[in-house]
């Protein structure tokens, strides 16, 4: 619902004082729910955890998303990873470009 997601956002503002990284938490944990069938609270949990860098968060994280998550070691891996697997198309495309403008700038492929 709305209530939840502003609710969610309130959470992640708080936990990283930044808007632009709440709102990518926000998203991350929105997309986590539909992906697993998660209550939406619980995957919040499992991200603030990790973005504290509670070692819980890892745990949660190992119990709830196993597989997916899969040779991380720690709560960036774990954040990288699911980011990374659960980024929608735009996203994607996107980093994709920035990527790409970035190896021009420097002169890499």
């Amino acid at each position: 619902t709305d209530g939840q997601a502003i609710e969610t956002m309130g959470r992640f503002v708080r936990v990283t004082g930044d808007i632009t990284q709440a709102q990518k938490a926000s998203q991350l944990a929105m997309s986590l729910s539909v992906a697993t069938g998660k209550e939406l609270g619980a995957t919040t949990d499992i991200l603030t955890n990790l973005i504290n860098k509670n070692e819980r968060g890892v745990a949660m994280a190992r119990k709830e998303f196993g597989a997916l998550i899969a040779g991380a070691e720690n709560g960036q891996q774990v954040l990288d990873i699911l980011s990374q697997k659960l980024a929608t198309p735009r996203q994607k495309k996107k980093d994709f470009h920035r990527r790409r403008q970035a190896c021009r700038i420097t002169g890499t492929n």
